[in-house]
């Protein structure tokens, strides 16, 4: 299932509703629904937020695909180039009055998916997550 919205937060109601269809459709376990849905939340709010120079309405495709036993979401932009695998990984000894602000979400989203990757293609940053498949 292929999804285009803009880079907006009004669409990501959009992105989960789709999402929760499909999951449904292929009778995904609330575990995998949930862990997705989160990642998400979580990948395409920090595009939105932080992932564009200018003011202009730019795209986020989102692809969802079952493949053999996982489901992948690959998720596509032309902002800014970022690697979330480069993002260090946030002290959790630290008090939360003492952590630095940022990085407890792409840290979230790496443990709930068994696999995450990124590469730049063209003007493009495509982050591919993986999420071994589970009955509901």
């Amino acid at each position: 299932m292929n999804l285009k919205v803009r880079n907006s937060i009004e669409d990501l109601p959009k992105i989960h509703r789709e999402w929760e269809q499909f999951a449904a459709g292929h009778q995904l376990s609330s575990k995998v629904l949930n862990s997705i849905h989160l990642s998400l939340e979580e990948i395409i709010s920090n595009i939105i937020t932080y992932g564009f120079q200018d003011k202009q309405e730019h795209h986020v495709d989102v692809h969802f695909e079952i493949k053999s036993n996982e489901v992948e979401v690959e998720i596509r932009d032309d902002g800014s180039p970022f690697n979330p695998l480069t993002s260090p990984e946030p002290d959790l000894s630290l008090s939360l009055d003492e952590r630095p602000l940022g990085g407890m979400g792409i840290f979230m989203v790496r443990k709930m998916v068994d696999e995450m990757s990124y590469r730049r293609v063209g003007r493009n940053n495509v982050l591919l997550l993986k999420k071994r498949r589970e009955a509901a």
